[in-house]
């Protein structure tokens, strides 16, 4: 029911993104969310307050052009803006885990995403930005 609601946005934002609202996970696993979040917006300051929320809607010409390497799911809004584009965000339900368990622990979530972080850090600050205009003069 969430995602019907971001179909409002298509054409005015180049990426939808959601917030998980009154997330329904585990303590430890909101805080070190929050943790990361935080550090990742302190390091990067891109306004996003969920990036790794899985409901997202992008335009297909930026998902073609976004340079993708592992780990950089968590910075896809943030290479959109690099890339010139927009962010929504709206809030989304969270709903509890129905079966497994997850793979994820503070452990190995902690020394990969801070290098991911430092390396799109260094890929913004050697970002060159530049357009392509016709030229006026006939040749």
């Amino acid at each position: 029911m969430d995602f019907i609601r971001f179909y409002d946005f298509i054409g005015e934002f180049t990426i939808i993104n959601g917030i998980r609202k009154n997330r329904a996970d585990t303590l430890i696993k909101r805080w070190s969310s929050k943790i990361a979040n935080s550090f990742r917006q302190w390091m990067i300051h891109d306004n996003v307050k969920d990036t790794c929320c899985p409901l997202k809607l992008m335009e297909t010409q930026m998902a073609r052009e976004l340079p993708f390497f592992n780990g950089m799911h968590r910075f896809i809004p943030a290479l959109v803006q690099l890339h010139g584009g927009n962010v929504k965000q709206i809030q989304v339900q969270h709903f509890k885990r129905m079966e497994g368990t997850s793979k994820y622990n503070l452990r190995n979530r902690l020394i990969g995403p801070f290098l991911d972080t430092l390396a799109f850090v260094w890929m913004r600050k050697r970002n060159i930005s530049y357009s392509i205009k016709e030229s006026t003069t006939k040749q």
